[in-house]
């Protein structure tokens, strides 16, 4: 006859004792690790512009087609911002930012004629402007 005690402690011997075959190593997975996904767009070529009371410089005349963001630094002492009309029905803006501060904005420029401007209230026409043509 079996002794039910002894049974109990040879079948937990038996588990320890497997057990400690076992590896720590979990060994390669099934699953595959995807890499975070992005959110922030491409910022194509990166183009200083300053804009004042009431001008804008560093914009160029000319630039190949192509993605550009525009850091409008604002130098002056109210708030402005940077527009962008023309081309192939672009018409975007920069946030409007207090003096002292930057804005950017990204763009897709296929060939035409630009118009960059501040859309604030009446400086564009005070010669916050200026045209760029893209090739």
């Amino acid at each position: 006859m079996l002794n039910v005690p002894s049974a109990t402690v040879a079948c937990l011997a038996l588990a320890v004792a497997l057990g400690a075959c076992g590896s720590s190593d979990p060994g390669p997975s099934d699953a595959t690790t995807a890499p975070p996904p992005t959110t922030a767009e491409p910022k194509g070529t990166i183009v200083p512009v300053s804009e004042k009371e009431f001008a804008i410089a560093g914009v160029p005349t000319a630039l190949a087609a192509g993605r550009y963001t525009f850091q409008a630094a604002n130098v002056g002492t109210v708030p402005h911002n940077l527009s962008i009309t023309g081309g192939a029905n672009v018409r975007v803006s920069s946030p409007s930012v207090e003096g002292g501060t930057t804005g950017s904005i990204t763009v897709d420029l296929a060939p035409g004629v630009y118009t960059f401007f501040c859309s604030i209230a009446k400086h564009r026409s005070r010669g916050m402007q200026a045209s760029v043509t893209v090739s």
